[in-house]
């Protein structure tokens, strides 16, 4: 097995950051959902090999799950060479394998969208390389989403996974991951205080299970690591802050139905929080203005902003 590469970056503090949350009182009266899982809607396992590539494995799988649940007249496995190149062409690092942010990816996808594996295939040795124009000329149809970040709540997670959205997040990895226990089960357990810190890496939750008390989290190291490829996070440790971090999601904007603004008493991350959902072209057009990447920080707003989906 080859070694594996924490190099997972946190993101920077941006006011301009969208937080996404779900509207519970809609889902009040429903029946308590006890496990969901979506595996089926998911792609083969990636394995990104001895890449920093976590990131874009993790919302490669996103995309693809999307695609399937939206019933999306065309349906491809997305290149995770394109996106992750891409994510280094946005920080100027084309040339190193230095990972990098979530938010630096999902920019990436914003911007460059994505384009189908057969177009530019997952192969280490040419990660230096720019893919072919018709990666680009492929990717600018495919890069119509909006990304949100999800509030680090249990409700709010299961809610998300319930609705059938997946989300990526970064985790704090501890030597213990890679211990043959976890190796054969996927079995994840808090880090004790004899473990040593590792380093950072981007995975894509699943679903949950009620019974266990844990998350199903995708990995990107192959189908022969922990349960083939997936392995199962307890909810103690997706919701602790010092162990997990970052957590995105997206969705096709066309799908995003009604917008509303209404500002929220309640903070969340650092800055006021506000009710947003999306309406029309115009909505659309305000939130690309709001998401589009900049070269620098002169644009940060003073306020983050919260999506609240029903």
């Amino acid at each position: 097995m080859c070694p594996h590469k924490y190099n997972l970056s946190k993101d920077k503090p941006d006011d301009n950051d969208i937080y996404v949350s779900i509207n519970l009182k809609v889902h009040e009266h429903s029946e308590p959902v006890m496990v969901v899982d979506h595996r089926p809607t998911c792609p083969p396992v990636y394995n990104q090999g001895a890449l920093g590539s976590c990131t874009s494995h993790a919302l490669s799988c996103i995309f693809y799950h999307n695609m399937v649940r939206f019933n999306s007249s065309e349906i491809f496995h997305p290149s995770c060479m394109f996106l992750y190149y891409n994510t280094r062409l946005l920080k100027n690092s084309v040339g190193e394998d230095e990972g990098g942010s979530l938010r630096d990816a999902l920019k990436a996808l914003y911007v460059y969208g994505i384009c189908p594996e057969n177009v530019w295939e997952y192969n280490p040795i040419c990660y230096k390389t720019r893919p072919p124009q018709t990666a680009y000329d492929f990717g600018q149809k495919h890069n119509s989403i909006s990304y949100f970040r999800v509030p680090q709540v249990l409700s709010q997670l299961c809610q998300c996974l319930m609705d059938g959205y997946l989300f990526a997040f970064g985790l704090s990895i501890y030597s213990h991951f890679e211990n043959d226990a976890n190796h054969h089960q996927g079995l994840i357990s808090l880090p004790s205080a004899s473990d040593v810190y590792m380093g950072g890496h981007a995975a894509c939750a699943i679903g949950f299970d009620n019974y266990r008390q844990v998350f199903i989290v995708r990995n990107s190291w192959g189908d022969e690591w922990g349960d083939h490829g997936y392995f199962y996070l307890p909810y103690a440790y997706m919701t602790n802050s010092d162990l997990v971090y970052d957590l995105w999601t997206f969705r096709n904007r066309l799908e995003i139905t009604q917008l509303l603004v209404t500002e929220l008493n309640a903070p969340v991350g650092d800055g006021a929080v506000f009710e947003i959902t999306t309406v029309g072209e115009e909505a659309e057009k305000n939130h690309k203005q709001e998401t589009t990447p900049h070269p620098d920080t002169s644009h940060h707003r003073s306020r983050s902003k919260c999506c609240i989906l029903a």
